[in-house]
């Protein structure tokens, strides 16, 4: 089963929108899930990366940006803004425009991160027609505050 949640963060802020998908790949990734974080451009891969080895001083987050390569399959967090073959995942984190990327039907969560950007707004209910249309259970939550 395939269910999608919403995470609707108060403000425009991408960085915010980064932070908050760093926070959802290291609780994934601490509760034993593979994670995809699925970007739009090889800059938004690189961005999260950094955030990624920067976000807490005193952990480490293991992740890598997909090469396409047999090798990207040893990452727990996997970045991608490319389409990729692997089906390996338990969870997928959308930060892309597109509706996420899948290869495979089986369980799977996705979390789709959105904020008050309106074209943000508008792929996130293009994406949600799309997980509805599918078959795939939907849930909402609004957050608060930036940090979730």
């Amino acid at each position: 089963m395939i269910s999608v949640d919403f995470y609707i963060l108060p403000d425009e802020q991408l960085e915010n929108l980064q932070k908050y998908a760093c926070k959802l790949a290291e609780s994934n990734w601490q509760s034993g899930k593979r994670v995809l974080i699925q970007t739009d451009s090889a800059n938004d891969s690189q961005s999260l990366d950094n955030l990624l080895w920067n976000i807490r001083e005193d952990s480490f987050i293991p992740h890598g940006i997909a090469t396409l390569e047999p090798s990207d399959q040893q990452q727990p967090i996997l970045i991608s803004h490319q389409k990729i073959n692997d089906v390996n995942f338990q969870s997928i984190i959308n930060l892309s425009s597109r509706p996420a990327d899948l290869t495979h039907d089986h369980s799977l969560m996705i979390e789709e991160i959105l904020n008050q950007d309106e074209s943000r707004k508008q792929s996130g209910r293009q994406n949600y027609k799309t997980y509805r249309e599918s078959g795939y259970t939907l849930k909402h939550h609004t957050l608060e505050g930036s940090d979730g």
